[in-house]
């Protein structure tokens, strides 16, 4: 070979080799601590339906259920309860509950526990081989849907060949009562919150926002089309159309043959449109008290769970919770993002705390649907977040009084 090539031969493969040992050096010198992953749960069926001609739902996941002492440890029954729809007694033509996990919903959850699974154990040896019940938490609002998507993910993460060699473990979802609930908050068209009645002074707010009526006026004819088409008032809201589109959608179901392409398409944008606004509202005086409302006290828990694992004070390596669409809303519009779509059907958020072993400092890493994600008052991607810096950003979220903020009084 000449020696010029010959030459670059050389500088080529040491560079590698100077490559491959920096990885090394880099893998040994920083190590994972805590994964914190947020999901929206798998597809579901429509939680409204105008349609006179609403397809037929039918639904093959179910939950059994059975009683044992909370303190026990025992998780063998002698006898198991399935709840089962009567057909065509719901809000649906079917056996489906409105909003129930469907089948296909459950297989995106499993497939997602796999996912993890590959990363966190396979790849990285994070999580132990077999399941430990006590480096896990799980949380979920205290809906079915988001109960069933954190067990089916749990399934897929750790099938149950994985169980522990230990014998069964008691796998505790962990919920609370609609007052306190920091997961979940009700849609722009809400007329009440339990627990937070401030949060509807900022709903009533951004009805009167100029471009959230100047987006509905020009609408209003479609809207009185298609409310004399399938005869009901035309108050509905666009929300509960699109969300109901999308759910047909991800079941392969026909939409509505009765709207034409214009008032379809309307229908999607305006849904879109409706959803998306709280979580984007360029009025900064509306946006920001009711981000800090809505998931503030959600996001310091991610923050406490990671000092706790700072301070070794937490035997916690996977902590898990299981919610909306608007709880991911909430997430990527506090860290700084306004501009994202409305969040598809098991949609994930995952924080990484990572140590450097050489000076003790703590680094998160967030992705979205497996993409980095900047967070607000970081360095430039791809470098990761110092622990400080994100302390700073989700503080300044996070409520010193959420019932006295909220205007909250038990009754």
């Amino acid at each position: 070979l000449p020696l010029l090539l010959r030459t670059r031969m050389r500088s080529t493969f040491f560079a590698l080799l100077f490559f491959l040992g920096l990885l090394s050096v880099c893998s040994a010198r920083y190590e994972l601590k805590l994964v914190e992953v947020l999901v929206r749960h798998g597809a579901r069926t429509a939680l409204h339906c105008y349609d006179p001609q609403e397809p037929e739902w039918i639904c093959n996941v179910t939950a059994l259920d059975g009683f044992t002492d909370r303190s026990s440890p025992v998780t063998t029954y002698r006898r198991s309860f399935r709840k089962q729809y009567m057909h065509n007694r719901s809000g649906l033509p079917g056996n489906c509950h409105t909003g129930q996990l469907t089948k296909n919903g459950a297989e995106m959850h499993r497939t997602l526990g796999r996912q993890f699974r590959a990363k966190y154990i396979d790849k990285l040896n994070f999580l132990p081989h077999y399941l430990d019940a006590s480096q896990i938490f799980i949380r979920s609002s205290d809906i079915p849907r988001t109960f069933h998507s954190a067990q089916y993910n749990l399934d897929g993460l750790y099938p149950v060949e994985f169980d522990s060699p230990n014998g069964n473990q008691v796998i505790n979802i962990h919920s609370m009562d609609i007052q306190y609930e920091d997961i979940a908050v009700p849609d722009v068209h809400a007329t009440h919150v339990e627990g937070c009645p401030k949060l509807i002074d900022y709903v009533k707010q951004m009805w009167k926002n100029p471009e959230w009526i100047d987006a509905h006026e020009k609408t209003a004819e479609i809207k009185r089309s298609i409310a004399s088409k399938w005869n009901i008032s035309q108050d509905f809201p666009w929300l509960f159309f699109g969300d109901n589109f999308i759910a047909r959608k991800a079941h392969g179901l026909p939409l509505p043959s009765t709207l034409t392409p214009e008032e379809l398409q309307a229908a999607h944008d305006m849904a879109t449109y409706e959803f998306l606004y709280p979580w984007q509202n360029p009025h900064l005086n509306q946006l920001i008290p009711w981000l800090r409302l809505s998931f503030g006290n959600l996001f310091g828990s991610y923050l406490d769970i990671m000092r706790a694992r700072v301070r070794n004070e937490t035997p916690l390596r996977y902590v898990f919770y299981s919610g909306h669409d608007n709880t991911l809303s909430g997430f990527l519009s506090m860290m700084g993002h306004r501009d994202f779509p409305w969040m598809p059907y098991a949609s994930h958020l995952v924080m990484e705390l990572w140590e450097d072993s050489y000076t003790g400092r703590h680094y998160v890493r967030t992705m979205f649907n497996d993409e980095l994600l900047h967070v607000e008052g970081c360095p430039p991607l791809p470098q990761d977040c110092p622990l400080e810096q994100f302390a700073r950003l989700v503080e300044s979220y996070v409520p010193r009084d959420r019932k006295a903020e909220c205007h909250y009084h038990r009754g």
